[in-house]
C-alpha cells in the first residue's frame, strides 16, 4: 500500500512539474504600452532620417589646439576632450 501511495504521489508531482514548465513556455513576453511607444519612436526616429551631432575642443598645455567631433543617429554628447555618438567615444589625441 505504501508503494503505491509513493508512486501516485510521485506521478503527481512529476505531471504537475511538466505542466508547469509547458504553461511557462507558452506564456508570451508583453511589453507594456510605455515600452512599446519607446520602440516606435525609436523607429521613426531612423526612417524620418534623423541624426544628432557632438564636438568638444581640445586643449594641450592650457591652449586650444583642436577639437573632436561625430555624428550618430540616436545619441549624441560630449565631455572634457571627448565625444560619444551611439555609444562610439572620440577622445583628443
Amino acid at each position: 500500500m505504501k508503494k503505491s501511495f509513493k508512486g501516485v504521489i510521485c506521478g503527481i508531482v512529476i505531471a504537475c512539474f511538466i505542466g508547469l514548465n509547458i504553461y511557462t513556455l507558452q506564456n508570451e513576453t508583453k511589453l507594456s504600452d510605455l515600452t512599446l511607444a519607446n520602440i516606435e519612436a525609436l523607429a521613426n526616429n531612423r526612417e524620418s532620417g534623423y541624426s544628432c551631432s557632438a564636438s568638444a575642443n581640445c586643449y594641450y598645455g592650457g591652449r586650444q589646439e583642436g577639437s573632436v567631433s561625430c555624428t550618430g543617429t540616436s545619441n549624441c554628447s560630449s565631455g572634457h576632450q571627448y565625444v560619444i555618438c551611439d555609444g562610439n567615444i572620440s577622445y583628443c589625441v
